[in-house]
C-alpha cells in the first residue's frame, strides 16, 4: 500500500474513532506488532526442533533456515518470515515423523489401536 493511501486510511479511521485509533496507525507501532507476530511462532518452531531426537548435523539446515526467518522478521520482511514459518513447520513435522518411524512398530499411529 502506498504511503498516501495509508495516511488517508489512518486519517479516516482517526476521524471516525477518535485519538486511540490514530495511535494504532503509527507505522512504528504497527511494525513492532507485526514483528512480534512474526517472531513468536518462530520461537515455537525452535522449541519443536530442539525436541526432535536427531543428530545436530541432521537439523543443521533447518536451524539455518530458522535463523534466516528470524532475520527476515527482524528486518521487517514479515511475509518472508510467515512463509518460512509454514515451510519450516512442515519440514520439522516430516523430520519428526521419520524419527518416530525409525522407532519401529512399538509406536503406532493415533487411532490405529487394535
Amino acid at each position: 500500500m502506498n504511503k498516501a493511501l495509508r495516511l488517508t486510511a489512518c486519517l479516516a479511521l482517526a476521524l471516525q474513532a477518535g485519538a486511540p485509533a490514530a495511535l494504532a496507525c503509527e507505522p512504528e507501532a504497527m511494525n513492532e506488532q507485526l514483528a512480534e507476530l512474526c517472531r513468536v511462532p518462530l520461537e515455537e518452531l525452535s522449541t519443536m526442533l530442539s525436541a526432535v531426537k536427531q543428530p545436530p548435523e541432521a537439523t543443521a539446515a533447518l536451524r539455518s533456515r530458522l535463523e534466516d526467518a528470524r532475520n527476515a522478521c527482524r528486518d521487517g520482511e514479515f511475509e518472508v518470515g510467515a512463509l518460512s514459518f509454514v515451510r519450516l513447520a512442515r519440514d520439522i513435522g516430516r523430520l519428526e515423523a521419520r524419527t518416530l518411524a525409525a522407532l519401529g512398530p512399538a509406536i503406532s499411529p493415533v487411532g490405529s489401536a487394535r
